[in-house]
């Protein structure tokens, strides 16, 4: 467990304000003391806010994300929360608050989705899955790539790099998912948070993509080519009015008519 650092070494602040990693961190503290209401008032809510693969593969897509606000206990919470306080304030500090949610939800929800696999095939489907360990392993992934040999200490005591406790940590999961062992711990979140952090880093920062812009960008492609939804752009209508004067309005497919009719209604609002 990590203790804190000062230049190389762990000290216990953090080296920026860290505002959505604060902010995130009373969220889920607040989503806590809610569950822990639920839980004497309706304690199928938790059920239902819980990721349960028997559900989530029959509809109930929201616990994906709504699993990573609630927790098995309070000392559950409190070391996720440290974690998340240590080495999120590393990751938005280096990468900023956009990717850093990025980073921290994909690799909570693909976490969640490899888990809830994994149980929907081998069982028990209903097992409940609590806590945002994915999408910390996640981050820890990506903090080990910014800064691979900083040095932090597990159980505030052995001296180790960044880099070799995130391999210990992925080891160590990796052997009890192979194992098959029964335990409470979410072994294969924590595998799928990881395989995330590392292909976010490695393949969608390395090459400068994002996924919000990503999204925004295909849902635009999809409503151009289904003829509805984006706004059409001044060169798109340039280009198509070009092509009627070259080849005649009957050279037009008919993506290109709707997008004359999308930029007509357009022009009348």
């Amino acid at each position: 467990m990590p203790l804190g650092y000062r230049g190389d070494y762990f000290r216990p602040e953090p080296p920026s304000t860290g505002r959505v990693t604060k902010h995130l961190i009373f969220i889920t503290m607040g989503a806590y003391i809610l569950q822990l209401l639920l839980v004497r008032s309706s304690p199928m809510a938790i059920a239902a806010l819980g990721l349960r693969a028997d559900w989530a593969f029959k509809g109930a897509v929201w616990q994906f994300v709504t699993y990573m606000f609630l927790h098995g206990g309070i000392l559950h919470l409190i070391f996720n929360m440290l974690v998340l306080w240590w080495f999120g304030t590393i990751v938005e500090g280096s990468f900023g608050r956009t990717r850093f949610l990025e980073v921290y939800f994909g690799a909570g929800v693909f976490g969640g989705l490899v888990q809830a696999l994994v149980n929907f095939v081998w069982g028990p489907q209903n097992a409940l899955v609590l806590g945002c360990s994915g999408g910390i392993l996640g981050l820890l992934v990506v903090c080990a790539f910014i800064v691979p040999h900083m040095t932090v200490f597990l159980s505030f005591i052995i001296p180790v790099k960044m880099r070799t406790m995130v391999m210990l940590f992925i080891f160590l999961d990796l052997c009890m998912a192979l194992r098959h062992e029964r335990t409470e711990t979410a072994v294969w979140a924590h595998l799928g948070g990881a395989g995330f952090g590392f292909f976010y880093y490695r393949v969608l920062y390395k090459r400068g993509i994002m996924l919000t812009g990503f999204w925004r960008d295909l849902r635009r492609k999809l409503a151009s080519m289904g003829g509805s939804g984006a706004d059409v752009s001044d060169k798109e209508v340039d280009r198509i009015l070009l092509k009627i004067g070259r080849d005649g309005i009957q050279s037009l497919t008919r993506r290109e008519r709707k997008i004359l009719m999308r930029a007509s209604k357009q022009k009348k609002k």
